[in-house]
Protein backbone atom coordinates (compact mmCIF):
# COMPACT_ATOMS: atom_id res chain seq x y z
CA UNK A 1 0.00 0.00 0.00
CA UNK A 2 1.27 3.45 -0.87
CA UNK A 3 1.46 6.28 1.66
CA UNK A 4 0.31 9.90 1.44
CA UNK A 5 3.08 11.89 -0.25
CA UNK A 6 4.40 8.97 -2.32
CA UNK A 7 5.04 9.53 -6.02
CA UNK A 8 3.63 6.81 -8.26
CA UNK A 9 3.38 6.09 -11.97
CA UNK A 10 -0.31 5.64 -12.73
CA UNK A 11 -1.31 4.05 -16.02
CA UNK A 12 -0.87 6.39 -19.00
CA UNK A 13 -1.35 9.47 -16.79
CA UNK A 14 2.26 9.50 -15.61
CA UNK A 15 3.68 10.62 -12.29
CA UNK A 16 1.11 11.33 -9.56
CA UNK A 17 1.37 12.24 -5.89
CA UNK A 18 -0.78 10.28 -3.42
CA UNK A 19 -2.74 13.09 -1.75
CA UNK A 20 -5.07 11.00 0.42
CA UNK A 21 -6.24 7.47 1.19
CA UNK A 22 -9.82 7.04 2.29
CA UNK A 23 -13.46 7.28 1.28
CA UNK A 24 -13.98 10.25 -1.08
CA UNK A 25 -17.37 11.94 -1.06
CA UNK A 26 -19.59 11.02 -3.97
CA UNK A 27 -18.12 7.54 -4.45
CA UNK A 28 -20.78 4.89 -3.86
CA UNK A 29 -18.53 2.15 -2.42
CA UNK A 30 -18.20 3.38 1.19
CA UNK A 31 -16.29 0.32 2.44
CA UNK A 32 -13.74 0.50 -0.41
CA UNK A 33 -10.56 2.54 0.20
CA UNK A 34 -9.44 4.88 -2.57
CA UNK A 35 -6.22 6.69 -3.40
CA UNK A 36 -6.65 10.34 -4.27
CA UNK A 37 -3.98 11.01 -6.89
CA UNK A 38 -2.83 14.40 -8.15
CA UNK A 39 -0.93 14.21 -11.45
CA UNK A 40 2.31 16.18 -11.23
CA UNK A 41 2.00 17.56 -14.76
CA UNK A 42 -1.75 18.23 -14.82
CA UNK A 43 -4.50 19.86 -12.75
CA UNK A 44 -6.94 16.93 -12.49
CA UNK A 45 -7.71 14.69 -9.50
CA UNK A 46 -7.93 10.92 -9.86
CA UNK A 47 -9.73 8.55 -7.48
CA UNK A 48 -8.75 4.91 -7.83
CA UNK A 49 -9.46 1.92 -5.58
CA UNK A 50 -6.51 0.82 -3.44
CA UNK A 51 -6.81 -2.67 -4.96
CA UNK A 52 -6.95 -1.37 -8.56
CA UNK A 53 -5.71 -3.53 -11.40
CA UNK A 54 -4.45 -0.43 -13.22
CA UNK A 55 -0.69 -0.12 -13.57
CA UNK A 56 0.77 1.63 -10.51
CA UNK A 57 4.40 1.65 -9.46
CA UNK A 58 6.31 3.73 -6.90
CA UNK A 59 8.66 6.30 -8.43
CA UNK A 60 12.23 5.89 -7.19
CA UNK A 61 14.06 9.12 -6.49
CA UNK A 62 17.37 9.67 -8.27
CA UNK A 63 19.30 9.79 -4.97
CA UNK A 64 17.90 6.42 -3.86
CA UNK A 65 18.76 4.89 -7.21
CA UNK A 66 22.32 6.24 -7.05
CA UNK A 67 22.82 4.84 -3.54
CA UNK A 68 21.53 1.45 -4.63
CA UNK A 69 23.77 1.46 -7.70
CA UNK A 70 26.85 2.29 -5.59
CA UNK A 71 26.04 -0.60 -3.23
CA UNK A 72 25.66 -2.91 -6.21
CA UNK A 73 29.06 -1.83 -7.62
CA UNK A 74 30.82 -2.60 -4.29
CA UNK A 75 29.52 -6.18 -4.13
Amino acid sequence: MYQVGDLVMYGNTGVCRVEDIGHPQGISEKEQLYYTLAPVYDKEVIYTPVDTKAFMRRVQMQSALSTGFRRFQRS
